[in-house]
């Protein structure tokens, strides 16, 4: 065994491929969890009951790991100040216990490449502020920021709408054909985890790991390749933004009243809109060693055929 990993968020769709790939490595998987998860019992893991909101049952949680990788986190909320309860206060508290700790454990933040662009929403905000939360505890702990792009895989859910879509030979484009965006499989980004675990210091960088497509994707490519992948043309649609606009409006009004996160908010429409959401080349080493083994050639592929396999397209 390689030691144990203290692991949040181990029940999303990240968190459990995270999960997965570590056991497959060798190590121990500690995973927080707020109810009994059969998933995780089925991998491996040794599953904790508890969240974020204290350090006094965060100490417990991290106590003699070797690593904690946090991918807990917020990203519906049924106000935006829980975007910062949630996010930036978590990860808070989550490092003040690891500090505690007499031989603090390794800390490995999965953040989002919406945190480099803090003013765009609440939830990129959080981001960036659980960031440098991070980035201020690296002086005592050994830490790292991971930022990815947009994550696809099978089991997702929230890119599922995309597949089905696509299937069909449609594309509808929330934002200009020009807008360009970085994608990475979500096992490719548990393989980065595990690499990053693996290097003797994380020296407090933050990298953004992608599937090596130089300049990212545009939505025109993605039709391209889906067209290519399925052999029928697929027909890229422009959303028009006023009607964006309208729908997040309302979804946005609707949710508040029924007191419930909205599926899309003003905020998270500027987020879609932005045009450039590509990562940008590392700026330290701690990488060179690692590569994606999909692209999204490949991993469209894959992952749809796992969705038709389940029956979800």
């Amino acid at each position: 065994m390689r030691g144990t990993v203290a692991l949040t968020g181990a029940t999303g769709f990240v968190g459990h491929a995270i999960a997965q790939r570590l056991i497959g490595d060798g190590w121990r998987v500690r995973a927080m969890t707020r109810r009994p998860s059969e998933a995780l019992a089925g991998l491996g893991a040794a599953t904790w009951a508890g969240d974020l909101g204290s350090v006094e049952r965060l100490r417990e949680f991290v106590t003699d790991a070797d690593a904690v990788v946090h991918c807990a986190g917020l990203v519906r909320a049924r106000r935006a100040d829980d975007f910062a309860a949630v996010n930036a206060g978590g990860t808070a508290r989550l490092l003040s216990a690891v500090r505690e700790q007499g031989n603090p454990a390794r800390f490995l933040y999965i953040s989002s490449l919406a945190a480099r662009h803090a003013e765009i929403s609440h939830y990129a905000a959080s981001k960036r502020a659980a960031e440098e939360a991070v980035r201020a505890a690296a002086v005592d702990i050994d830490a790292a920021v991971v930022r990815p792009p947009a994550i696809y895989g099978p089991r997702d859910r929230a890119t599922l709408p995309l597949f089905q879509l696509l299937a069909r030979g449609w594309l509808l484009m929330p934002s200009p054909a020009t807008a360009r965006f970085s994608l990475l499989h979500v096992d490719d980004l548990a393989g980065a985890v595990a690499h990053l675990l693996e290097q003797p210091r994380l020296g407090g960088v933050t990298v953004e790991p992608d599937d090596g497509r130089d300049g990212g994707y545009d939505w025109p490519a993605l039709a391209a390749i889906a067209a290519a992948r399925l052999g029928r043309p697929v027909r890229p649609v422009r959303l028009p933004h006023a009607l964006l606009l309208a729908i997040a409006a309302g979804n946005q009004t609707i949710a508040r009243l029924v007191g419930q996160a909205p599926m899309l908010s003003l905020d998270k429409l500027r987020e879609m809109r932005f045009p450039d959401w590509v990562s940008e080349p590392p700026q330290s080493a701690i990488l060179d060693d690692w590569a994606p083994r999909l692209r999204f050639e490949e991993g469209f592929a894959q992952t749809l055929a796992w969705y038709r396999t389940a029956g979800w397209v």
